[in-house]
């Protein structure tokens, strides 16, 4: 499967489509298992805060790789380090490093500056 792959390149387009998509989805399985605990939680209080727990870190844990491999293939379309990922980690920055790498321009690998051809 392309997206939880780490070769190749991510236009801008794939790049917001899964980073949406899993943002979104993501706010929706926390809805679900808010109210599913709260069903739960009338047999036993204890379970209710568990499972919360445990539904949300499994999607965590789904959707991580796969914004990452997203991210890496689209640090590689804008001709970015891919290290500079590892902002996606800090806190307060990576809101606006989300932004920036999904703004970024592609980067055509084929195109020749005017200056660099020889005559």
């Amino acid at each position: 499967m392309k997206f939880l792959s780490f070769s190749g390149a991510s236009k801008r387009q794939e790049y917001w489509a899964v980073t949406l998509l899993t943002f979104f989805v993501g706010w929706m399985v926390y809805v679900v298992s808010v109210i599913l605990a709260g069903i739960v939680a009338f047999a036993s209080p204890m379970t209710g805060g568990i499972f919360i727990v445990l539904l949300t870190l499994a999607w965590i844990v789904g959707s991580f790789w796969l914004v990452l491999a997203t991210t890496v293939r689209r640090c590689r379309d804008a001709d970015i380090h891919v290290l500079w990922v590892l902002l996606w980690f800090v806190p307060f920055i990576n809101f606006w490093w989300w932004i920036i790498v999904g703004c970024l321009p592609s980067v055509d690998k084929n195109f020749i500056p005017n200056d660099k051809i020889t005559k």
